[in-house]
């Protein structure tokens, strides 16, 4: 069979969802304890379901790349958030088929609420860069 374009359009479904430690903590924290945060992430049309058809697709106008030139881009770059609630963001990275995890954070956690806090997003972009991923969660 051959391969298909490089320019192909159409993404396949996600392959492997790869979760980090703190992404199980902070998803029991934070997510399984809020409905409305629940049902965003994994319910009918939330994040995982469009991710799982796409992962290349954004969920809602607020899915995408930290700034290029900020301390996340710049340490993991293709690392992105998206919007699960007004104030809290699943923070990802899709690498090919594969989404990696990284967790839940809220503005004033990852440094980027008002007033921006560059020490906080230099020490959460460093531990995102350290991030192992051990497990296999399912998607």
């Amino acid at each position: 069979m051959p391969n298909p374009p490089v320019n192909q359009s159409v993404q396949s479904p996600v392959k492997l969802w790869r979760a980090a430690g703190m992404f199980q903590d902070t998803k029991e924290n934070r997510i399984w304890r809020n409905a409305a945060a629940r049902n965003s992430f994994s319910g009918p049309g939330g994040f995982m379901d469009t991710k799982r058809q796409n992962p290349q697709a954004s969920y809602g106008s607020s899915d995408k790349l930290f700034k290029s030139n900020g301390k996340f881009a710049v340490r993991v770059p293709g690392i992105k958030h998206a919007h699960i609630t007004h104030d809290l963001s699943v923070v990802y990275k899709v690498e090919g088929n594969n989404i990696y995890l990284y967790g839940f954070f809220t503005h004033d956690e990852l440094g980027t609420g008002q007033p921006a806090n560059i020490r906080k997003q230099d020490a959460m972009a460093t531990r995102f860069s350290n991030t192992e991923f051990l497990e296999e969660t399912k998607g």
